[in-house]
């Protein structure tokens, strides 16, 4: 781990301007548990590219990760207002709804994030749990 954050370093001093070391460097830092340390990546990632879904999603995960749902969700907001496309963000607002135990709301993001990858087994896979806790089986997806 310790190799990869230098060569995010490097990255960095090699071009100033992109967001995507920053992120990464983020990933790496919050697969170490260093939670606030991340954050700070990803914070540095939007200052350099704003509109960078990624490190939206991934500091929502973060902040899920220390238990701050709500603060996740507007994170995860911000991803899929940034790309409408962003089937992973869809995923993981859904499991922050989940963990809510707003499972309706939940069961919606999942859907959206199956409808945009249909390959996103994850999502089936909370999908049809939720569905199942919600007595509501019947109507789970075919296959997963």
């Amino acid at each position: 781990m310790d190799e990869a954050i230098e060569q995010y370093r490097t990255a960095i001093v090699l071009d100033l301007k992109s967001a995507l070391p920053h992120n990464n460097w983020g990933n790496i830092l919050r697969d170490q548990g260093k939670l606030d340390e991340a954050i700070a990546k990803y914070q540095e990632a939007l200052e350099l590219d704003p509109k960078y879904a990624w490190a939206y999603n991934n500091w929502g995960y973060a902040l899920q990760l220390q238990g701050k749902l709500d603060e996740a969700i507007e994170k995860y907001r911000k991803a899929v207002e940034h790309n409408l496309k962003f089937s992973w963000a869809y995923n993981n607002w859904g499991n922050a709804l989940r963990d809510l135990g707003k499972l309706d709301d939940a069961a919606e993001k999942y859907k959206k994030a199956m409808e945009l990858d249909p390959t996103l087994v994850t999502a089936s896979r909370s999908l049809q749990k939720i569905l199942r806790d919600l007595g509501k089986a019947d109507t789970a997806i075919a296959g997963t």
